[in-house]
């Protein structure tokens, strides 16, 4: 099931946020990462255009995607339980 249980800070236009996600604590304000973890990422991108090969299985994407697509049905519906199944299949 995707739930959607979103709050948002207003986006800072100034300041020292730098490129990516920042978490917005109390007390302070932290990147998500340092972004090193795109590395695997663009290895499996030129592999994949090198050959051809997906890293992922089609049935995986799917479910990611049905995921995200309950998601956003429920943002739609005040937050509502919605079965993934029903989304996109």
């Amino acid at each position: 099931m995707g739930r959607w249980s979103y709050r948002c800070a207003p986006r800072h236009k100034k300041g020292p946020y730098g490129f990516g996600g920042h978490v917005f604590g109390e007390k302070a304000i932290a990147p998500v990462s340092d972004f090193d973890s795109y590395k695997p990422l663009v290895y499996q991108i030129a592999a994949f255009f090198d050959t051809g090969i997906v890293p992922v299985k089609p049935e995986e994407t799917l479910e990611i995607i049905a995921f995200m697509e309950a998601a956003d049905a429920s943002k739609r519906k005040n937050g509502a339980t919605i079965k993934m199944g029903n989304t996109i299949f």
